[in-house]
């Protein structure tokens, strides 16, 4: 077996420009592959980073159909419960409320989402207080602050320290009505959130809507690596009656576009591969071609087919790990660089989103062991599969033939 090896290599090794070549074209598929699998990841991975660790939070909890109806007078039960709930599991909890109403600013005027929530919750578990375009969060205590979703700012024509007239029908049937004071406008976040969101401290909502301290969600987040079944569960046990959900139930199609990269990078390989396997198919052939006079000696003085055949199977295998190789060692300072600095593209485009969520403009990929084993196991598939025709066409020549033709 080792003569084999050493004789398959001496034969890639003959013919060094061809065998660079096909090698340098499987080693640019692969770099390019794996940047392109880094990159996706980073996008999705990101994407579902920040969308949950600023606001949605790793699960919610609602009240029984709240989220379909949106009905005020449906509440989180056991709020209590669940935020010790998830103190022992590790997880933070901001409860949240909500309530639909006008608000104006000058001669402009929107429909918006008020909502309610304690500063202090926020903070300690949300990047939503940092995640600011302009101005600042509202104070941990009750001063008629609000703060508005960054494409709601735009369409009021309004800044940091603007006033805003807020009216809404209160839980009791009455009008409420109240001036704020614009403390800040939100960065990015998401299509639905950034058109419509106006945020008060709980306190200022409660007095707005007189809600008399009605919840109607209760936000969780905690640690990337959250088992978020085990989480569910232990919540639902302190909390029988409300509806917990983690972020795959309430964003079923973010949460399908992650499942699926894998899959879509496959394909991906597959068609970058069967290019470079071309290259491969045409080397091997060439070189086979080039040799049918040595096969024919071989063979006649008692080299099997299996020999041949092997012999040119390793050849195509040693090309396509060579280029896999290459392409892995160069691709890995790249995908640590783009992980690390990252591609900003505010110089396109301001804010970009996918589904409805926002998209950080600095791109960074995100750096897995999965793509470094995907792309050149493909690769090399490809270069076995793209070497079977020449080993064939080797292995079963007639020796008389090949010497007496070539």
């Amino acid at each position: 077996m080792i003569d084999l090896i050493r004789l398959a290599w001496l034969n890639t090794y003959r013919q060094k420009q061809r065998t660079a070549i096909t090698a340098g074209t499987i080693a640019i598929c692969t770099i390019l592959l794996i940047l392109l699998f880094a990159l996706s990841q980073g996008f999705v991975t990101h994407s579902i980073e920040n969308f949950t660790a600023s606001y949605t939070g790793k699960l919610q909890a609602h009240g029984e159909e709240f989220r379909d109806t949106f009905d005020f007078y449906t509440e989180v039960e056991n709020v209590e419960e669940l935020q010790l709930a998830a103190s022992e599991i590790g997880l933070t909890a901001a409860p949240r409320s909500f309530g639909f109403g006008l608000v104006a600013a000058g001669n402009k005027s929107a429909g918006g989402m008020f909502i309610g929530m304690d500063p202090i919750a926020e903070k300690q578990g949300f990047r939503m207080p940092g995640h600011m375009k302009g101005g600042e969060f509202v104070a941990n205590q009750a001063n008629a602050q609000a703060m508005i979703g960054s494409l709601l700012a735009i369409n009021l024509e309004i800044e940091p320290g603007d006033e805003i007239i807020a009216l809404v029908q209160a839980a009791d049937g009455s009008m409420g009505n109240m001036l704020y004071t614009v403390a800040g406008i939100f960065a990015p976040v998401g299509d639905e959130f950034d058109r419509s969101t106006i945020m008060l401290h709980q306190a200022d909502f409660d007095e707005l809507f007189y809600s008399q301290g009605r919840i109607h969600q209760v936000a969780f987040n905690g640690p990337a690596d959250t088992d978020l079944l085990a989480a569910k569960q232990a919540l639902q046990k302190a909390a029988p009656n409300t509806e917990i959900m983690t972020w795959q139930e309430l964003y079923v199609t973010l949460a399908l576009m992650s499942e699926m990269m894998t899959s879509y990078m496959l394909v991906f390989a597959l068609i970058f591969g069967l290019g470079a396997a071309i290259g491969v198919l045409n080397t091997l052939l060439m070189a086979s071609y080039e040799r049918l006079h040595e096969y024919g000696i071989m063979k006649a003085v008692g080299t099997t087919s299996l020999r041949l055949f092997s012999g040119t199977m390793l050849e195509g295998l040693m090309i396509g790990l060579l280029g896999s190789v290459v392409g892995g060692l160069v691709s890995l300072p790249l995908v640590i660089w783009l992980q690390d600095t990252g591609i900003d593209i505010r110089q396109w485009m301001d804010s970009m989103n996918v589904m409805g969520v926002a998209f950080d403009p600095i791109w960074r990929a995100d750096l897995t062991l999965e793509p470094f084993i995907m792309v050149p196991a493909v690769m090399l598939f490809l270069s076995l599969l793209a070497a079977i025709y020449p080993a064939l066409l080797v292995s079963r020549l007639n020796p008389t033939e090949a010497m007496r033709e070539h």
